[in-house]
């Protein structure tokens, strides 16, 4: 029976063998998309056997949706926790810190590759995008709550925009943008929706 995120149930986890496959999985997906990366690659490139990636994980979809959240998972950890934050902090952070992501020339291969997947898009939804949408609803609920927004704000409706501000400054350009670039759009956008102080 699989485990939460597609991954089986088994014998203790090996740290650096989970890195190495995950790395490995990361940059062949990068590198080739979900059709051109098969777990046979994977663990070849990442030097582990093919029942080591077998036990792990139920799928090759759940092994490049754990792969794709490293990412996420790297930039929160630098942040730290976000969730009892005002809306205002949440964003201020995401200024800091996605324009050193999108920046990267992974970055815009990585998005692209993951929408041309609708299989993986779907796992990577429910284990990890679902979860974080899901807090993040919860955060502009409490800033309604307390005032942070106004008090007929279209949540839904905010949550898309916000969306399309990341979405808009990942995917509708010719070339990926610099960090500064990226970060100095983050604030005019933020700004423009009310949502951050100017300074």
């Amino acid at each position: 029976m699989a485990a939460e995120g597609g991954r089986r149930r088994g014998r203790p986890r090996d740290n650096e063998a989970d890195k190495a496959i995950l790395d490995a999985a990361l940059g062949l997906f990068i590198e080739r998309g979900a059709a051109g990366t098969s777990l046979e690659e994977v663990a070849r490139r990442a030097g582990v056997a093919r029942t080591t990636l077998y036990r792990r994980w139920a799928s090759r979809e759940a092994l490049l949706a754990d792969a794709i959240a490293q990412i996420r998972i790297g930039a929160e950890e630098q942040a730290g926790e976000w969730r009892d934050l005002p809306l205002a902090g949440v964003l201020q952070q995401a200024v800091d810190i996605v324009p050193r992501l999108v920046s990267q020339p992974f970055a815009r291969p990585l998005v692209t590759q993951l929408l041309a997947a609708p299989a993986l898009f779907e796992i990577y939804l429910k284990t990890q995008l679902g979860p974080r949408q899901a807090e993040f609803r919860k955060l502009l609920a409490r800033a309604k709550r307390e005032g942070e927004l106004p008090s007929d704000t279209d949540l839904a409706a905010l949550e898309a925009l916000i969306a399309g501000v990341f979405l808009n400054l990942l995917l509708m350009r010719t070339e990926a943008p610099g960090e500064a670039e990226a970060r100095a759009y983050l604030r005019r956008s933020f700004r423009a929706l009310g949502l951050l102080a100017a300074k």
